[in-house]
């Protein structure tokens, strides 16, 4: 069976028949990633950089890592990881979107030399 969240990136529907499919293989981790997502609870903060907000905590995911205590400990993809990976495949437009805010940047920080 393919890998859920490659179908995501290709292009496969967010549907219940996904969403089964991600707790399937990622099991309670693949459940607490879709109840994020569900909840708004991921939140970019730059190209590959995400908070997630668990519970009272904060969980930051750059690139392939996470802060988490699961990922720190086990090296695997912790729910925040699987979290992130929905999110950038079910919307496609973040990296157009990055790209300006990192060109406004650029030319606020040449401008006046901070942010």
């Amino acid at each position: 069976m393919r890998d859920p969240l490659e179908d995501l990136d290709l292009g496969a529907p967010f549907d219940d028949r996904m969403k089964k499919r991600i707790i399937q293989k990622f099991k309670g981790r693949g459940r607490r990633a879709i109840s994020m997502v569900s909840k708004g609870l991921v939140v970019r903060e730059a190209r590959h950089q995400y908070i997630i907000h668990d519970g009272s905590l904060e969980h930051r995911v750059i690139e392939d890592t996470c802060t988490c205590q699961d990922n720190t400990q086990t090296g695997g993809p912790c729910a925040h990881m699987i979290a992130v990976a929905i999110i950038e495949s079910i919307n496609p437009n973040f990296d157009s979107y990055d790209t300006e805010i990192e060109a406004w940047d650029a030319y606020y920080f040449q401008m006046f030399g901070r942010k």
